[in-house]
């Protein structure tokens, strides 16, 4: 009986070494994979140094942006800087927050141009060629057209959304095709 459990004991032996060998292995690859880690974190190689972006967006000098600076490149959560910034700045139609290894961050947008007034139930919007309510307004830009005599579908609209009215794109696409005729260009609306 005892010459089986040797035999049993040294054929299990070469498996026990494999696997106490692949978990040596396996703990030696995570704690250098940690360590490395840390230091990509932690090095001043990786620190954003440079915030890029136009000087004439409304966000140029933002706290939400400025706040990254000196703080690790990987630790800068691009999709939620972006949703955050979106929601906080509607007069911008795009925006893109790009990594540029090893120290900066590239702010990429594009402003709504205000091309109407629109003056609906007593409210008065500025809004862009898609629609989108870039601001409120109590006083008329002497510049943009004034369209009125529109209808709201539902609610007052909010700033960076849709303004609700069914014939609003139709009235939209009337001026630009205006604004388009280059005969029109010196009959300005």
């Amino acid at each position: 009986m005892k010459k089986k459990n040797k035999k049993s004991n040294k054929a299990i032996l070469p498996y026990v070494k494999y696997f106490l060998l692949t978990l040596f292995v396996a703990a030696v690859g995570f704690i250098l994979y940690q360590n490395t880690i840390d230091y990509l974190r932690n090095t001043r190689l990786f620190m954003v140094k440079t915030i890029i972006s136009d000087p004439t967006l409304p966000f140029s000098e933002s706290r939400e942006i400025m706040r990254f600076k000196g703080k690790s490149i990987f630790d800068v959560d691009v999709e939620s800087l972006q949703t955050r910034l979106r929601s906080q700045y509607p007069q911008v139609a795009y925006l893109k927050v790009v990594k540029r290894f090893p120290d900066q961050l590239i702010v990429l947008a594009k402003k709504r141009n205000p091309v109407a007034h629109v003056s609906v139930n007593g409210r008065d919007y500025i809004v862009d060629t898609d629609g989108v309510v870039i601001s409120h307004s109590g006083d008329q830009d002497s510049n943009l057209p004034v369209i009125r005599g529109l209808r709201m579908d539902r609610d007052p609209a909010r700033v960076g959304f849709k303004l609700k009215s069914q014939n609003l794109p139709a009235a939209l696409k009337i001026l630009n095709a205006y604004r388009a005729m280059p005969i029109f260009k010196a009959y300005p609306i």
